[in-house]
């Protein structure tokens, strides 16, 4: 009975250590994907304030261009969202 109950005992610290290794194997992976998360919204942001900072750049050295673009495209877009008028 003993050899029974050694085996046991041996089948559940296995257990236990695979158990073990698949959480640590897990929270790596979790940790490794929310720094890859991290850095990839970083370089949005950072390139999202990069191009805010050219339009406003374009918006100053073109306003009447700018202007007329951008009721062009309200236009475009209400006309759009109206069904061009039909109902």
């Amino acid at each position: 009975m003993s050899d029974l109950s050694g085996a046991a005992r041996d089948a559940a610290n296995t257990a236990r250590n695979v158990a073990r290794d698949a959480a640590n194997t897990a929270r790596d992976a979790t940790d490794k994907v929310q720094q890859q998360g991290e850095r990839l919204y970083r370089q949005t942001a950072d390139e999202a304030e990069r191009q805010a900072a050219r339009l406003a750049d374009v918006i100053r050295d073109q306003p009447m261009v700018s202007a007329v673009a951008a009721l062009a495209i309200g236009f475009v877009v209400g006309r759009l969202l109206n069904g061009n008028g039909r109902r």
